[in-house]
């Protein structure tokens, strides 16, 4: 059965939106049993669209229409549903009254309402909406032929026209760099080469990066903590980085309205606190952010379900990094068993999907349970886009690797073992740790059987403690935590 627009809008009302609907429904129409409320009920009830059960309770000749007409209703019930609260909102209130006085020839009063517009644009830094007032202004003070008002109003057009083009302006350029910090993103998790990291140290080397935070719009204020945040995420730096997102987060309290303007963003920095703080095992501040997230409630529907996924990905890693594993699986097999998954979340959210998939291997690796780990990591290698984070792709293929290594599958390892180095070599991320596990393998393949390969261990660990002694080298082990495992061989 297909999607249709009006069943899927339908499903993303909340029920104070729908009680709502129904009520201005009634008061917008002559005919308080209209077919379309009807209609409304009928869609309401579906768990799937079905077009043709619908038509078996409604003349199929006036469907469409009906549809079309419903369609139109519910669009302005939630417009008049959510109108007057957000800030622009009110800035369109205040010049449409502005307006309406003006035509009437109250112009006191109408000029009241473009100055409560204008301060309110101000302060909450709308400088398109700050310009189109500072018109309607020039054409207020024209009307009233006072040439010394008009003269002065127009040089404090010219100031706010100069101060809102440059902070405008500013705002692209942090917001490009952004961009270009969000491709990296896309591409790697951390800096593993010299290449990559003076790649990212030309984007925060730019002048923009120099500039007093006085000069900048809290808009740039927010843009410029989140790259510096990436930035030093990619280097494996955890604290630093933890740094700039906490200070994102207060520019946020300190000028609530960006909430607004970008809830998505507002709710990734709640969350990229939340991941700093699981990553360096602060409890207290990650059950504080945690907190702060589930306070959060975002305007949309794909919002709400976002937030659901992230609070997931992020408690799953949380016990991870606490090592309390059994934990971990109970957290996974809790949602597994309730049935909620958004669709293509591989797609929609690839990067808190990747989180999910290595956290949840991690978990099933630290009960021994290698076969459930390995499900994890086939989802991920069918799944991800290799063109994406390339360095994940390639460290899953390791772990994927160890995993047939645990359960004994020999024969596929030898394919796979030669098939694994031929692609880390075409993607040139052969670097010392995949060289250690790929030697570690081969020479396991080369024993009997039932020898315990403790040696080879021995030797796999001292190999990968010289490497967390190695700069860049040392950030594999961002990816995934190889140590608990080889440990527990070793013991």
């Amino acid at each position: 059965m297909s999607k249709d627009v009006v069943f899927e809008l339908i499903k993303s009302m909340s029920q104070a939106e729908k009680r709502y609907f129904k009520r201005y429904a009634t008061l917008h129409s002559e005919n308080r049993t209209n077919k379309y409320v009807r209609l409304f009920e009928l869609l309401g009830k579906q768990k799937k669209y079905d077009r043709v059960a619908l038509e078996g309770i409604l003349r199929p000749t006036h469907f469409a229409q009906d549809k079309r007409h419903l369609y139109t209703k519910i669009l302005e019930s939630l417009a008049a549903f959510g109108r007057g609260g957000s800030i622009n909102d009110q800035i369109g209130t205040m010049v449409s009254y502005h307006t309406i006085l003006r035509q009437k020839g109250i112009q006191p009063f109408a000029a009241k309402e473009l100055t409560r517009a204008k301060n309110l644009a101000s302060a909450s830094e709308k400088y398109h909406d700050l310009i189109k007032i500072s018109q309607l202004e020039t054409s207020m003070y024209r009307d009233e032929t006072d040439l010394e008002s008009l003269e002065d109003h127009l040089r404090e057009r010219a100031g706010i026209l100069s101060t809102a083009a440059k902070a405008m302006e500013l705002d692209i350029q942090f917001e490009l760099e952004y961009l270009n910090m969000v491709k990296w993103n896309k591409e790697i998790e951390v800096v593993r080469t010299v290449q990559e990291s003076n790649a990212l140290k030309q984007i925060i080397g730019k002048s923009i990066f120099d500039l007093e935070e006085s000069v900048l719009s809290s808009k740039s204020r927010i843009y410029r903590r989140y790259i510096l945040g990436l930035f030093y995420f990619f280097q494996n730096n955890l604290t630093r980085s933890g740094q700039e997102f906490e200070k994102q987060l207060d520019i946020f309290a300190e000028f609530p309205h960006n909430i607004e303007t970008n809830p998505m963003m507002y709710l990734r920095s709640l969350g990229n606190k939340c991941l700093m703080n699981a990553k360096r095992r602060r409890k207290g501040s990650f059950e504080e952010g945690m907190l702060a997230i589930q306070l959060f409630d975002p305007p949309t529907a794909h919002g709400k379900t976002y937030k659901l996924y992230l609070m997931y990905m992020l408690k799953l890693m949380s016990l991870v990094e606490e090592k309390n594993y059994s934990g971990a699986v109970a957290h996974i097999e809790a949602r597994e068993n309730s049935n909620v998954e958004a669709p293509n979340i591989h797609s929609t959210w690839y990067i808190e999907w990747m989180y999910v998939c290595f956290n949840s291997a991690s978990a099933y690796i630290g009960i021994e349970d290698y076969k459930q780990a390995l499900r994890f990591i086939n989802e991920f290698l069918n799944k991800a886009d290799p063109r994406l984070k390339q360095d994940t792709y390639c460290i899953a293929r390791v772990i994927n690797l160890l995993l047939h290594f645990e359960l004994d599958n020999r024969d596929l390892l030898e394919y796979q073992l030669e098939s694994t180095q031929r692609y880390l070599k075409s993607r040139k991320r052969l670097f010392k740790f995949e060289k250690a596990v790929l030697q570690f393998i081969r020479d396991s393949l080369n024993l009997p059987p039932e020898d315990p390969n403790t040696h080879l261990f021995q030797w796999l660990k001292r190999e990968l403690i010289k490497i967390q002694q190695t700069p860049l080298e040392k950030n594999v082990f961002a990816y995934f935590n190889f140590m608990p495992w080889l440990e527990r061989k070793v013991d």
